[in-house]
């Protein structure tokens, strides 16, 4: 996503909202598929107040005009949090996490998502995912518990099998 199209993005939140443009309600971090959907992490500065709605405004009065503004591109909020696993968590809603395993080394998350959830993730399509790693800066894998005991069992048998490895 071009830079300029997020601009774009934050310029209209901080024309119709005077709360982010006043810094009352930050945002974090915007992620874009420009005329499909944004996704977009803020915070308060003020923990009593509840930034989403601000931005969502009384009977989504406030986030309607800025999706007329975006040409109807569908907007999705996300609540910002310093923990890397809760923030990637609430980017990756409205799918139901079971766990959230994170590997430092490679740049990865792992959600591992229910089977009842694969029918909601695949309706939410691979999209929902991309723009959830663009937004936290984490490349994001989605599993089912049995699609990662398989996989990871899969890898063991593969290293297993290289000469130097042992038990």
């Amino acid at each position: 996503v071009r830079e300029a199209e997020l601009q774009e993005v934050r310029r209209a939140f901080e024309n119709e909202i005077p709360e982010v443009a006043s810094g009352l309600v930050e945002i974090h971090a915007s992620a874009r598929l420009a005329g499909t959907r944004t996704k977009i992490a803020v915070r308060s500065s003020d923990p009593g107040v509840d930034c989403i709605g601000v931005c969502v405004g009384e009977n989504g009065e406030r986030i309607r005009a800025i999706v007329v503004e975006l040409g109807g591109e569908r907007i999705d909020f996300v609540l910002f949090s310093d923990n890397e696993v809760v923030f990637v968590g609430n980017a990756l809603q409205p799918l139901e996490i079971e766990e959230l395993i994170l590997c430092p080394r490679v740049g990865r998350m792992f959600a591992v998502i229910p089977s009842d959830q694969r029918p909601l993730a695949a309706e939410l399509g691979n999209s929902h995912v991309r723009l959830a790693s663009a937004l936290t800066g984490w490349e994001i894998l989605i599993f089912t518990e049995e699609n990662l005991r398989f996989t990871l069992d899969r890898a063991i048998s593969n290293l297993a099998m290289l000469p130097a490895m042992n038990e």
